[in-house]
């Protein structure tokens, strides 16, 4: 009883403030990796940081409990996040059963984050590569999951599906590991299936791999999932990363229109991650200040709005809304008194993103001069 009356306070609390908030659509939306799969206890002790959502003493959450999705998706839509909710495989532990109970309830439209692999139904090899061309007919599942996409969820629930270019978005995580003519696969399921196709394939600094066209050249689009590198940058983000963010852009415009022309970029933000207290990882660790947090999001959104034509879609990408267990969430969380001393705060990085993008028109126009005919231009058919 006392924990029915825990959730029910949490979700009023939390309902109020998001309603109490000017709650608006921002005309740049900002996709944010929405992970199902939490229950506890036993995966929450590892995090580096809880959330403040809880419906146990454990201290974090379970994902399914439909009281803390309405929560979820009430300051979702206070703040002008678009949830990419995970989908590993029909027969996996964060399948169609979350999805159908995700979507069973009132809430924002969504993206699907496709997890391909581990414990998606594609198979790696010892490089952890993901081979389209092997025995294990990889092709047939990534054709076969699309299919059963449209056909179960975008489908049935027409309204809750975000669209670009009139297509349901989709990002597929990990498509930078992929190998073989993966384009001709996409092809292939695009004779099944309607879907707006993300790879994460974008890096900073600049420099694609070898090979990677026959991945791209499939994609509408390319953003990333995590691409900070704390070996070249250190642990606390620093200027020189958010120059080379800026610098790598127009190499991979120019890249895409010699190699995958009908491919676009879609700006990708992540401003932590902690993976030092997850068991058999390299024990990763970075963040940013809560300055270089809002200068981050400040620079997607003035490359997305540079009316010379920035060459990218008017839309973000963000690691994660509630991956707590790797450190990189946007929502709220608790914060211990040697950060709050240095300026963080349980909203740091979701204020960051929402104070940023909000109600942000992306072809305003701003008195410059631009060479050839680039200004206005809105390369998206948008939702």
């Amino acid at each position: 009883m006392h924990r029915k009356r825990l959730i029910l306070s949490i979700f009023v609390l939390l309902t109020a403030s998001a309603a109490s908030a000017q709650s608006r659509v921002s005309t740049i939306p900002v996709f944010a990796h929405f992970a199902g799969w939490w229950t506890v206890p036993g995966q929450w002790p590892i995090a580096g940081s809880m959330p403040l959502l809880r419906d146990n003493p454990a201290g974090g959450y379970t994902s399914s409990n439909p009281e803390i999705i309405k929560a979820q998706n009430a300051l979702m839509a206070a703040r002008g996040v678009t949830p990419a909710v995970s989908w590993w495989a029909w027969d996996t532990f964060t399948d169609d059963k979350f999805l159908s109970t995700y979507l069973s309830i009132p809430g924002p439209q969504i993206g699907i984050l496709y997890e391909a692999v581990g414990p998606g139904r594609m198979k790696q090899d010892a490089n952890g590569r993901v081979n389209v061309a092997d025995p294990a007919n990889n092709a047939e599942i990534f054709v076969s999951d699309m299919q059963h996409l449209q056909e179960q969820f975008f489908n049935k629930y027409p309204d809750r599906f975000f669209r670009i270019d009139g297509r349901p978005v989709v990002f597929i995580w990990i498509s930078h590991g992929f190998d073989g003519p993966f384009d001709q696969i996409i092809a292939r399921a695009r004779q099944r299936a309607s879907f707006f196709l993300w790879g994460s394939d974008f890096g900073v600094p600049f420099g694609p791999r070898p090979g990677m066209e026959t991945v791209v050249r499939g994609m509408d689009a390319i953003t990333s999932y995590s691409f900070y590198d704390p070996g070249r940058y250190g642990i606390e983000m620093p200027e020189d990363f958010l120059t080379d963010f800026k610098n790598s852009i127009p190499e991979w415009r120019k890249w895409l229109a010699a190699n995958a022309p009908n491919t676009r970029l879609i700006l990708p933000m992540q401003f932590s991650y902690d993976e030092t207290r997850i068991p058999n990882r390299r024990g990763l660790y970075f963040r940013s200040s809560p300055e270089m947090a809002r200068k981050y999001a400040r620079l997607v959104r003035d490359i997305i709005t540079d009316p010379c034509g920035s060459g990218v879609l008017p839309y973000g990408y963000v690691t994660s809304w509630n991956e707590h267990v790797e450190g990189s969430a946007l929502e709220p969380r608790e914060v211990s008194r040697e950060d709050q001393q240095r300026g963080f705060t349980p909203t740091t990085y979701l204020d960051a993103v929402s104070d940023t993008f909000l109600a942000v028109s992306p072809w305003e126009d701003q008195d410059r001069t631009c060479d050839g005919d680039e200004r206005g231009k809105d390369p998206a058919g948008g939702n």
